[in-house]
């Protein structure tokens, strides 16, 4: 799975390594010899993680620990049964294997295409689409997105359904989404694969303008008076890349990869005076839910959990464009690093993703600096950071997943949202209060991203507690006459439910992960910040199916103590469920307090649709950082050394460029 043509690379296999593809081959024929007469398709072929008390008591050379597969597979004839297993890769057999029960399957990939030519040769999807005259000569030109239903009425829950969003393109080349068909909806039944039936919500003319974005297209390129930007690294990269382990200037670090969450954080150590500190032990997105805010029967059931209902590693993509390198722009600099991937087909084919994830490291403005305004004299540290993305693109849209490590202990979290809004065709120029006009004919449905990151910290140690911190006044008194006094107040959380928690700008709020059992030299508890960024309110009201089909997003903060079953904030098998995951989770009340812990971070992005969105929108970021408090002694990146100027590096740049011709 890791790619190899970095020679400073060699293979050291850790009980956290992904799956390679001879490893899911093993894994898929053994369920295949178990249920050699029954029609199963593949959900998932994943690790089957170690436990993290042998996972730490492996990494000290005290236990060895047997390569598992967890395996995820349904029966899609009748009652679409769905089971897990686990396979010991070593003896090809199974460990393992239950059915789950009351669960749907989640869309695959492959069901995702499958979804479309089902409607696209539906017989009365043709016709409706004749009687509004855009029914397309070629078939290819309809195209037909595969929604997970958030709501389904309860008499329906025991089907597997799937509504087909569609648009007409007018040649092959054509925006997939320039041309969307309003109120048409076909209905699907996943584990039959057929049209059941298909609703009529009214009709709007298909939109006729254009909406191309690729130069072919466009056929006028602006910006031709920009000069390009290179990244030049004389000695090259200062990170080096060990199987799946990354080593960066005082950090280390472990990636994976699953079907659901993608890239997955693991192991993440500081080296603080020779010391490395533990400060993640697991991270990743676990959930994104995306509810559209308008009310028609048309688009009200546009909240799909795409994690859960689809997987966010199942549509990951390539970092690579074009022919060969020319358009590789997706990770800018030298030396760039990429992990492939590897997931499961339907039927139980190991399908690499090559490049998936990106390794690099890039300059980021000035980390420290003081000039001395006495001597003249000045001291400037330039900031760089180490970068480990990759990118999901789930039908129209581009979601890109960053975690940013930096030199003074810091770890930053952003999600991108880019790629083609979830539009709708309306009569020319209709407004719509729901919504904002891109086109005189196309609108886009206001909308809000939901996304769920959990972060299994141990801040130097697996026994910590969180504190929320927040701005305080003092009264105006005879000690404090002007009123100008003002300090941090810290709470300590000490259940489930009393973590629950919302972000607030206005006292300045952050959460505080502590861990008691160890100082620093002035003799305070080491600990680390959970600082919100962009973020958003939920404005639904309480009793709003929304709120109940992704319970998460009911607050920003959940903190759980760790248990290796709880992984998802909307559960295990979302697919037409309600109350899953973290709100049955906390109902214990657990105590939080100088335990293993979990935090949970969610983080909403609202977009009222701009008319600037289209045809593809600009970037758009959220995030929220850790930084140390107090883990630290002074600032640890105070020793770096002074960089030469650039007029020396070009002086070296134009130096190495004549020597190598």
């Amino acid at each position: 799975m890791v790619e190899e043509s970095e020679t400073k690379t060699r293979l050291i296999r850790s009980p956290l390594d992904p799956l390679d593809e001879n490893e899911v081959e093993i894994a898929t024929q053994v369920i295949k010899a178990k249920f050699a007469k029954e029609n199963i398709k593949f959900i998932a072929v994943m690790l089957n993680e170690p436990k993290k008390d042998d996972y730490l008591k492996w990494k000290k050379g005290e236990k060895s620990i047997e390569r598992q597969a967890l395996v995820k597979f349904y029966n899609p004839t009748e009652t679409g049964k769905v089971y897990e297993a686990v396979v010991s890769l070593e003896s090809r057999s199974i460990i393992s294997l239950h059915e789950i029960n009351n669960v749907h399957a989640p869309i695959t990939l492959d069901e995702f295409g499958e979804c479309e030519k089902v409607v696209r040769n539906d017989k009365r999807v043709q016709e409706a689409l004749k009687n509004r005259g855009v029914l397309p000569n070629d078939k290819n030109l309809l195209i037909v997105d595969c929604w997970a239903p958030g709501y389904v009425s309860e008499a329906e829950r025991d089907k597997r359904l799937a509504i087909g969003y569609m648009w007409i393109k007018k040649d092959l080349d054509d925006n997939n989404y320039a041309r969307p068909v309003h109120g048409l909806m076909p209905w699907v039944d996943l584990n039959k694969m057929e049209v059941i039936r298909v609703d009529n919500y009214g009709e709007a003319p298909l939109p006729q303008l254009d909406s191309d974005y690729t130069p072919e297209r466009i056929k006028s390129i602006d910006g031709a008076n920009l000069k390009p930007i290179e990244i030049f690294q004389r000695e090259g990269t200062s990170y080096e890349v060990n199987g799946y382990e990354i080593k960066w200037y005082r950090w280390r670090l472990r990636i994976g990869y699953t079907p659901r969450e993608g890239l997955v954080i693991y192991d993440a150590r500081y080296n603080y005076k020779g010391e490395e500190r533990q400060v993640i032990y697991r991270a990743s997105v676990v959930d994104l839910m995306v509810p559209y805010g308008d009310p028609s029967p048309f688009h009200y059931r546009k909240m799909v959990l795409d994690a859960g209902d689809y997987g966010l590693g199942n549509f990951i993509v390539p970092l690579k464009h074009g022919n060969g390198d020319l358009y590789d722009c997706d990770c800018l600099g030298e030396g760039i690093y990429h992990f492939d991937v590897v997931r499961v087909s339907s039927d139980g084919r190991p399908i690499k993703v090559k490049k998936a994830i990106c390794v690099h490291e890039e300059d980021f403005n000035v980390v420290w600096r003081h000039t001395d305004l006495r001597s003249g004299k000045s001291e400037v540290r330039r900031n760089r950071r180490l970068v480990v993305s990759f990118w999901a693109t789930l039908a129209n849209y581009d979601y890109g997943f960053f975690w940013y490590f930096y030199q003074d202990g810091s770890i930053e979290f952003i999600v991108k949202l880019t790629g083609i809004i979830n539009d709708d065709a309306v009569s020319k120029g209709q407004k719509r209060k729901y919504g904002t006009l891109v086109t005189p004919e196309i609108y886009g449905p206001i909308h809000i991203h939901w996304f769920n990151i959990r972060l299994d910290l141990d801040i130097d140690g697996q026994i910590n507690k969180i504190y929320e911190v927040n701005l305080k006044p003092e009264p105006i008194s005879s000690e404090n006459p002007l009123g100008n006094a003002f300090y941090p107040e810290e709470t300590l959380l000490k259940t489930e439910l009393e973590a629950r928690r919302h972000v607030n700008p206005q006292t300045g709020r952050y959460w505080k992960i502590v861990n008691s059992t160890k100082v620093n030299y002035l003799g305070e508890s080491v600990a680390y910040r959970l600082i919100p960024r962009e973020n958003v309110a939920c404005p639904l009201p309480e009793e709003s199916f929304v709120r109940k089909r992704g319970g998460y997003i009911n607050y920003h903060l959940w903190v759980t103590p760790y248990e290796p079953n709880e992984k998802y904030a909307t559960g295990d098998y979302p697919y037409e469920r309600i109350g899953e995951g973290l709100p049955k989770y906390v109902e214990q009340n657990r105590s939080v307090v100088d335990t293993d812990l979990v935090l949970w971070y969610t983080l909403g992005v609202e977009h009222v649709v701009r008319v600037e969105d289209w045809p593809v929108m600009p970037v758009e970021m959220a995030g929220f950082m850790l930084r140390p408090d107090g883990f630290f002694d002074k600032n640890p990146c105070i020793d770096l050394p002074r960089e030469l100027s650039s007029n020396n590096k070009n002086k070296y740049r134009m130096k190495h460029i004549h020597e190598a011709h």
